[in-house]
């Protein structure tokens, strides 16, 4: 395999409990076993028709050390994996495949890797789904793993097994976590199995979820860790199991996130990890209805904006009232689904990120630690003004003329139709909106409260341009009184918008 490329499933931030199970593992050499087994799975994808390449990758993946296996259940058929490919190609065109290369590289502290461990599908090789081709692929399966005689066994798949040999991983129960078993593969030989779930949950359709990634991360270094005779379950793990158990909403999407999805994620694990109850808080974003107007779509995404505002700013204020998890997930959140670089965000992740790294247990208040960096970090004013500023005043003195000429000529009975020619203002906002995420980008020494009031003051306005001229275009001309509407609720934001600009120069 070549070199670790920057992860892309590993969160930066992570318990140092966890940190410190993984470990490199005692050698390990090739046995003769090892070769039977290789062979038996080949023998079983010859028989099943699979094709030679289908039959070289699940080799590859298959040959690595004994000491350690890991079962997945992958796909039965993958029209866009194609196994005509290099190996180090192989992997890397499969999530799953990535993610397990990446746990096992973190787990042994980089001296194994997915073309050194045994990797074996559960239902290898297999041209179709039905029961008896199921019982052939478990049978191949058992005879595997007796001729492997694993140590340890990461049990990735919540797979009914209908053999009498298999059943044995029937383990049963709840899907999500932390512990380990004791299974007879031989006569005299046991090995520790560690039932896990499919890496595809964490990455495809729970993607945004913290505890699944971190309960993953356990697993491998659980194994790892068991190597040496220690199975000690850590500190965060009933915490962490209760909350990958609470489902949630299951989506498949891989294209980037929406700032308004990422907007509501924050909200939402900021504000559960809130210890102060008695105090009456903003009340998060209700989620989408298939039968909102334009009104309510505007009001949704908007106060979406606002909700993460007063959370952060909240949250930067008085860490010591939320919980550290929640905090450790906003951070997550910020870091990896900030595909537009908002330097904001980044801001923001980089402090929280302070606050959580390297400690123990993340179910602690934060007011165990010192929070007094944090508070120095964003009480600073800026000691000088970027001259940037006034480029951003006249941007938006400049829209509030265009979106006053737009208001004018609605109220005399002008049509205005977006899905002819935008009107004037649509461009003045948006140009006003780019100026000022460059300016917040120059400026670091802004206080993060008022970056985070400008940057939801900047959305509503964006919210209320981009959705109006989307649902025009979708329906066709708006009525005069909904345009007049909400252009007035653009021009209010534009004018607190300038307040807060002019007040920096004070």
């Amino acid at each position: 395999m070549e070199e670790a490329r920057e992860p892309f499933f590993l969160p930066h931030v992570m318990p140092r409990c966890l940190r410190q199970m993984t470990q490199s593992p005692p050698v390990c050499l090739l046995r003769d076993g090892d070769f039977q087994a290789t062979q038996i799975l080949r023998e079983h994808g010859q028989k099943s028709g699979s094709s030679s390449h289908s039959i070289t990758q699940a080799s590859n993946l298959a040959s690595g050390l004994s000491d350690v296996i890991v079962i997945l259940e992958r796909p039965r058929i993958v029209e866009s994996h194609s196994p005509n490919q290099s190996f180090d190609d192989f992997v890397n065109g499969c999530d799953t495949l990535q993610v397990v290369d990446e746990l096992l590289r973190f787990a042994s502290r980089g001296t194994r890797n997915i073309g050194t461990v045994t990797v074996i599908n559960a239902f290898s090789l297999q041209p179709e789904k039905n029961a008896e081709a199921d019982l052939r692929c478990e049978g191949m399966l058992a005879r595997f793993l007796q001729v492997k005689r694993p140590q340890v066994i990461i049990h990735c798949t919540n797979s009914v097994y209908k053999s009498s040999w298999m059943s044995r991983f029937n383990f049963g129960g709840k899907p999500y976590r932390i512990r380990s078993e004791q299974i007879e593969i031989v006569e005299g030989h046991t090995a520790i199995v560690i039932p896990s779930f499919h890496p595809s949950h964490a990455v495809n359709y729970l993607k945004y979820r913290l505890e699944l990634r971190v309960l993953l991360m356990y697993h491998f270094a659980l194994a790892f860790h068991s190597l040496g005779d220690r199975t000690a379950i850590p500190c965060c793990a009933k915490e962490l199991q209760d909350l990958c158990l609470y489902k949630g909403e299951r989506k498949e999407d891989k294209c980037p996130i929406s700032d308004w999805d990422l907007a509501s994620c924050i909200s939402d694990k900021v504000n559960k990890s809130y210890l102060d109850c008695g105090k009456d808080v903003v009340p998060l974003s209700m989620g989408v209805f298939a039968d909102e107007d334009l009104s309510d779509k505007i009001n949704r995404e908007s106060d979406t904006f606002d909700s993460m505002s007063f959370w952060l700013s909240l949250l930067l204020e008085k860490p010591q009232k939320f919980e550290l998890f929640g905090i450790a997930s906003a951070s997550f959140l910020l870091k990896r689904a900030n595909t537009n670089l908002n330097p904001v965000y980044s801001r923001i992740s980089s402090a929280l990120l302070d606050l959580v790294t390297d400690r123990d247990h993340w179910f602690f208040k934060a007011e165990d630690i010192d929070v007094a960096d944090l508070e120095e970090k964003f009480s600073a004013v800026s000691l000088h003004v970027d001259p940037q500023i006034f480029h951003v005043i006249d941007a938006n003195r400049k829209a509030c003329v265009s979106v006053e000429k737009t208001l004018g000529l609605v109220e005399r009975g002008q049509v205005i139709d977006f899905t002819v020619k935008t009107p004037p203002h649509y461009g003045a906002v948006v140009l006003q909106n780019v100026l000022l995420a460059k300016y917040l980008a120059s400026s670091p020494r802004i206080t993060i409260s008022t970056a985070l009031r400008m940057e939801a003051l900047s959305k509503r306005c964006s919210v209320i341009n981009e959705t109006s001229r989307k649902h025009s275009e979708v329906e066709g001309q708006l009525p005069d009184t909904e345009i007049i509407f909400h252009v007035k609720r653009l021009l209010e934001c534009l004018r607190k918008l300038r307040m807060e600009l002019e007040a920096i120069l004070e």
